[in-house]
This record gives C-alpha cells, structure tokens and sequence, in this order.
C-alpha cells in the first residue's frame, strides 16, 4: 500500500506481530516489514 503523494508505503515497526503493533509509512525498502496482501 503506497501512499501516492509521499511515495510512502506501509510498514509494520519492526516487522512485530503482537496486537497493537504500528503501522507507519515508510519508504520502501522491499523487505517483509512492507509486504501485504489482501484476504477475502
């Protein structure tokens, strides 16, 4: 998910799992933190 005025995408911190964790815009780095996919 990119952010299309900044060029940001979104970025799990430190790639966390636990409940609460933030989600940033970051720039993109291409590592498992930024990937996502969408389930029905």
């Amino acid at each position: 998910m990119q952010n299309p005025n900044s060029g940001k995408v979104a970025d799990v911190a430190n790639c966390a799992s636990a409940d609460g964790t933030d989600v940033r815009l970051w720039p993109w780095l291409n590592n498992y933190c930024q990937q996502w996919q969408a389930q029905p």
